[in-house]
C-alpha cells in the first residue's frame, strides 16, 4: 500500500518549507497534529518577540539553520528532532532576541553574547597566565591540565 507524504498544515507552509522532507516523514496523524500545535505555539511566542510580520521568517530561518547544522546527517526521529532541536529557541545570553548568538530581529551577531564570549576568553587568558607564572619549568601538558582544572573551578564558582 502506497502512503502519500504528510501535507503541511494550512498556514504553516512558509514556516515548515525548509523542513518539508522532515515533516513528510511524520506518519502518525496525532504526531503531525502535536508538532503543528508546537509550531503554532512557537510562532505565537515569536510574534511577541519580533512582531507578527517577522515571526514566520524567523522560525523558518531557525529551522533551516538547525537542519544545516546536521551537515547532511539524516534526521532519525522527525517528531523528536522538530520538538527538541528544530523549534526551540536557544538563548545563549539574557536577551529574548538571542537565538544561538544571533539576534532574531536583525540576524546580526548578538552583542550580549559577544560580551560574554570576550569575558570568557579574558578569564581563560588570565587563568592561563597565572598558572604558567605559578608553574615555572613545568611541561606544557601539566600547565594545560592545571589551567583546565582552574577554569572548571572558576566557572563552577
Amino acid at each position: 500500500m502506497l502512503t502519500l507524504p504528510a501535507q503541511i498544515p494550512a498556514g504553516l507552509e512558509c514556516v515548515l518549507a525548509p523542513v518539508r522532507t522532515v515533516w513528510e516523514r511524520i506518519t502518525r496523524t496525532a504526531a503531525r497534529a502535536h508538532v503543528a500545535a508546537a509550531v503554532r505555539l512557537q510562532l505565537d511566542a515569536l510574534r511577541g518577540i519580533v512582531g507578527p510580520e517577522g515571526a514566520e521568517g524567523v522560525l523558518a530561518e531557525r529551522l533551516q539553520r538547525r537542519l544545516d547544522q546536521l551537515a547532511g546527517q539524516p534526521v532519525k526521529d522527525p517528531v523528536a528532532w522538530l520538538l527538541g532541536r528544530g523549534l526551540v529557541q536557544r538563548q545563549w545570553c539574557w536577551s529574548r532576541m538571542c537565538d544561538e548568538g544571533l539576534r532574531m530581529d536583525s540576524g546580526d551577531q548578538c552583542p550580549s553574547c559577544q560580551v560574554l564570549i570576550a569575558d570568557r576568553r579574558g578569564m581563560r587568558a588570565r587563568i592561563a597566565e597565572e598558572t604558567a607564572h605559578q608553574m615555572p619549568g613545568a611541561d606544557l601538558g601539566a600547565v594545560r591540565a592545571e589551567t583546565e582544572k582552574r577554569l572548571r573551578a572558576a566557572v563552577t564558582a
